[in-house]
């Protein structure tokens, strides 16, 4: 078995059940599942919120970019990639093409970029819209400041 032993003597009863766990381990085997999204699946605000925090995003802050998350939900698996269930029901996916198993669905990372992307678009946008807010609000201090700085002098003038 791939456990290391070195666990001190154990009772005898807990190193059967040990044994019990590795012979089961051995047979366990994955089943392959269909993949049937509807052509009109439409994933629930749930389902969105939960994938889009998944995807790193928050709730509050980000809302305006749970599109992504929504599109990723209805993503279908790319050709070769099937998803597979181990007998601890936990999925993971298989490329029958490549051999390679991943445990993450193979769009998720397509998504967690394209989310990092707009958040980086979306933070020069408001960069740029707060350069524009900044030097219209110089602007105004200046000519306030020169308004200022002619009364002071008129008031020391005289």
């Amino acid at each position: 078995g791939g456990r290391g032993g070195g666990k001190g003597s154990g009772s005898d009863a807990m190193f059967e059940e040990d044994l019990e766990e590795e012979s089961n381990a051995q047979t366990t085997e994955s089943v392959v599942l269909e993949e049937e999204l509807p052509e009109d699946y439409e994933p629930t605000q749930e389902e969105i919120l939960e994938y889009a925090k998944w995807l790193g995003m928050d709730a509050d802050k980000d809302s305006d970019l749970f599109w992504v998350a929504r599109e990723g939900l209805k993503a279908p698996l790319p050709e070769n990639w099937k998803p597979c269930k181990t007998a601890e029901e936990e999925i993971y996916y298989f490329n029958f093409a490549t051999g390679e198993s991943v445990w993450d669905h193979p769009c998720d990372e397509y998504y967690r970029t394209l989310y990092a992307d707009e958040v980086e678009k979306k933070k020069t946008r408001e960069e740029e819209k707060a350069k524009k807010g900044d030097d219209k609000e110089k602007k105004k201090k200046k000519d306030k400041g020169d308004k200022e700085e002619k009364k002071a002098k008129k008031a020391a003038a005289s």
